[in-house]
């Protein structure tokens, strides 16, 4: 079990008008959650024109599960156009869910959204980012699930007591410790 933090970084959107019924002047703001996750994060710095584009996000999200599990998860990618805000409140948002497949080695996004009354002329709309990705604590998984095979012979350490552990200052979660153990053979 791993801690996980999301930050969002260098995020833009192509052709959003078509999104919003080719309405001039949308003035867009984006916004992430994990599928099934209370935690969002989202940029209220909204961008004028058709390709905008978002640099600086506040906040994280935090995941805890195994990176396996991170890479399984949907990102829900949500826009929002001002105008229809402030016109209807019961105005849909277009809304996309990616998967985070591969986000732990290189961090780039990268997906389509469809405006379901789109006509034939109409662009799709191509959002795309990165996430950055880090541990908590900072060690990465490796190795697939271990199998315990009946004709060795295993080791097994329980610690009763961890009597002194220094978590960083920013860390406002629980985090998984564990504690490495090798094996010296010495002929």
């Amino acid at each position: 079990m791993w801690d996980f933090v999301l930050s969002f970084e260098d995020w833009a959107a192509s052709n959003v008008d078509s999104l919003f019924n080719n309405q001039p002047d949308v003035n867009c703001g984006i916004q992430f959650n994990l599928s099934g996750d209370q935690q969002s994060i989202e940029n209220k710095d909204f961008k004028k024109g058709s390709n905008p584009q978002w640099s600086n996000f506040t906040g994280e999200i935090l995941f805890r599960g195994t990176e396996n599990d991170l890479e399984a998860q949907r990102l829900e990618i949500t826009l929002e156009n001002v105008k229809e805000m402030n016109l209807s409140l019961g105005a849909s948002k277009p809304k996309t869910l990616t998967d985070l497949n591969g986000v732990t080695t290189d961090g780039l996004v990268k997906t389509f959204m469809i405006n379901e009354n789109a006509k034939d002329d109409d662009l799709e709309t191509m959002v795309r980012g990165k996430i950055n990705v880090n541990t908590l604590p900072k060690y990465k998984q490796q190795g697939l699930d271990s199998v315990i095979a009946e004709d060795e012979i295993y080791l097994i350490v329980r610690v009763g007591k961890l009597l002194n552990f220094n978590t960083p200052n920013f860390v406002k979660v629980p985090v998984s410790v564990y504690i490495s153990v090798e094996w010296v053979f010495d002929a």
